[in-house]
């Protein structure tokens, strides 16, 4: 936002200036002007105090190019406290009757203001009317007893869960803007590990979070984000982030946010767990933050620090506002002589709540420019790149390898019989078709449940939207499908490759990869579809068994008897028999076996069971996966900030 480096001057004099007189402040590059300003025009702007509005205005000449005022073109402009203007590159900001000189490329902070906020979370009123006004560049700690209502208030804020009332950033309303707001908040949950990525290194997660989060050829100084919170790069660039101590962590998490150049930092108990002198740590480095112009709200129980705050709120049980202000004027608007004392007024009840008074419905100013946000690929592949790592890294990648190895060994060695001369085909085949329909199934089961809180919150927040999120995780259970399928078929046919009773030669190897990956990808878009509609992992995990057993028992070698007199299925059951995932694949799989064994195998038959296996691997994707997303686009909406 600053003008260009070939306009850029210097104050030669004037600065700072006090307004106590309202005679009117020249500024130029002319000697006899009150603001001097090198590189200037001679009489380029002059503050006038308009009687009529009871305010200062900014006056420019001539308006050159570059010359902004909160980020619009000056001039004639109303002047309220924290307005800046820029005049040859030097940023001046009127604040309390005072001009003073800014840092150009210092961050401006968003000015935040809440009128009437009140939230019901869990049943439960956890906000009440909740008013105040946070200035740019003011660090502001929300105070109160637990289960007063502080996290859901930051969460409020940071638009992550329905409101009543009315949040404001620059006088603009979050709920109308929230697409122009949001990417110029950063918001950092009290579980804040849960949202980094622990098998990566400090380098390699910095560069997924700007693959994921941030356009094409944006060039983010890593070194210098990391430094900023106290981590030197080549100490901690090659580290694991799990290596990382708790104090860590939540510095590593601030400098992914800084990535992104946020204007307000929202921290729900960024000390949480810590020692005191990380705790002290922590709060100096918010108030840096603070120092440097950005606004930041930070939801704390470290009494000891609020000497470093601007300003407190406290919320009284019942999410009620009790005081807006300063630290000092807190404690004597309370009578105590110290914090524990105000706490145990609150927790005991005998501390009443005042409603804080809500400030003016400020005048909208313009906003900062947003970060650019990556494309639809940029922010898709990074999703998967992502998914992918915490699945092939440590422990992770042999679990995920060994279920498919396990499986196929135990067919081949416990199951030889069925391979042997008179051994059953058809058995055969339905053990492979139920073994990748499980392997899919339970690999994606789980996979959006555990993400939606509180990683997926902050993915929202940084802009990557539930599509782009979404088609990751289907393109994940596409790509585990084909894996795990190929290790599957691989040590069936080694085992059995020699065996040619069934046709289990080396030719038909592609034809299972092909048909068992499928069936595989339909049980991780059943899994996605469980994944999303569950509200907690448990839910999710205990549905697993019941689905895979209704395939069990519905396909076709348990509702078919063998022998004479065995009676076909009709009817529903006949229905839901077509309908598992087991019964099309099993028909798929016995034609392709024929087809390598004989020399003339029934084409007729081939091209049935071609067909029908075609419908079922199209079908599955096209009714559950836009089931999934559906269930996971309602709980988003539905998330109510626990």
């Amino acid at each position: 936002m600053a003008p260009p480096a070939a306009r850029r001057g210097r104050v030669l004099h004037g600065l700072p200036y006090s307004l106590e007189r309202r005679d009117p402040v020249s500024i130029g590059s002319d000697r006899g002007c009150r603001i001097v300003v090198e590189s200037a025009d001679p009489r380029h702007a002059e503050l006038r105090w308009h009687e009529g509005e009871n305010a200062w205005f900014l006056h420019t000449a001539s308006a050159p190019e570059g010359d902004r005022a909160n980020g619009a073109a000056a001039g004639p402009f109303r002047l309220n406290d924290g307005d800046w203007f820029d005049v040859a590159g030097v940023r001046i900001r009127f604040a309390g009757g005072l001009l003073e000189e800014l840092d150009p490329e210092k961050p401006v902070g968003l000015r935040v203001t809440l009128r009437g906020v009140s939230a019901t979370a869990g049943g439960k009123r956890r906000l009440d009317g909740v008013s105040f006004q946070a200035a740019e560049g003011s660090f502001v700690a929300l105070l109160g007893p637990s289960g007063c209502g502080k996290s859901t208030l930051v969460q409020r804020i940071a638009g992550l869960a329905p409101f009543e009332g009315a949040i404001l950033f620059n006088g603009h309303d979050l709920r109308e803007e929230r697409d122009a707001l949001l990417p110029l908040v950063a918001y950092l949950p009290q579980a804040v590990e849960d949202t980094l990525q622990a098998d990566m290194t400090v380098r390699e997660a910095m560069e997924d979070f700007a693959r994921c989060h941030l356009a094409a050829g944006a060039n983010p100084d890593f070194e210098s984000r990391l430094g900023d919170v106290g981590l030197g790069w080549n100490e901690f660039a090659e580290k694991r982030v799990r290596q990382l101590s708790g104090g860590q962590k939540r510095r590593f998490a601030l400098a992914l946010a800084l990535l992104r150049d946020p204007q307000l930092l929202l921290l729900d108990e960024p000390t949480a767990g810590l020692d005191p002198a990380t705790e002290r740590d922590v709060m100096e480095l918010l108030r840096r933050f603070a120092d440097q112009g950005r606004t930041v709200l930070c939801a704390t129980h470290v009494l000891g620090s609020l000497s470093r705050c601007d300003d407190v709120l406290v919320l009284a049980p019942g999410g009620r506002p009790a005081f807006f202000g300063t630290p000092a004027a807190a404690l004597e608007r309370f009578g105590a002589a110290d914090w524990i004392a105000v706490y145990r007024a609150l927790d005991s009840g005998t501390l009443p709540s005042a409603p804080s008074d809500a400030p003016e419905d400020p005048v909208p100013r313009p906003l900062p420019d947003p970060p650019a946000m990556a494309s639809f690929a940029g922010a898709f592949l990074g999703t998967l790149r992502r998914l992918v790592r915490s699945v092939f890294s440590g422990r992770n990648a042999a679990l995920f390898a060994g279920n498919p190895l396990g499986v196929a060994l135990v067919l081949s060695f416990a199951c030889a019989g069925m391979f042997r001369p008179g051994g059953d085909k058809d058995t055969i085949c339905f053990c492979m078709a139920v073994a990748m329909f499980w392997l899919g199934l339970s690999g994606a089961v789980r996979n959006l449940v555990s993400e939606r809180v509180p990683k997926r919150c902050l993915d929202r927040m940084r802009g990557l939207s539930l599509p782009r999120y979404f088609a990751a995780h289907a393109a994940f259970a596409a790509l585990s499908s084909v894996v795990q399928a190929a290790a599957f078929v691989f040590v069936v046919f080694l085992v059995h490759h020699r065996t040619d009773v069934h046709g289990f030669s080396p030719d038909a190897m592609p034809a299972f990869l092909a048909v068992l990956a499928l069936v595989g990808f339909s049980g991780g878009c059943v899994g996605l579809a469980v994944s999303a509609a569950a509200r907690k992992e448990i839910q999710a995990v205990w549905t697993l068994p019941f689905v895979a057993i209704l395939a069990l028992f519905l396909s076709k070698p348990v509702l078919e008897p063998r022998g004479d007199g065995g009676d076909r299925p009709s009817g529903v059951l006949r229905a839901l028999e077509c309908a598992m995932p087991t019964l099309y694949p099993q028909e798929r799989l016995g034609a392709e076996l024929a087809r390598f064994r004989q020399k003339n195998p029934d084409q007729a038959e081939l091209v049935r069971a071609r067909r029908n296996f075609a419908l079922l691997a199209v079908g599955y994707p096209l009714v559950f996966l836009p089931l999934a997303f559906y269930f996971q686009k309602r709980r988003e909406e539905e998330w109510d900030g626990r």
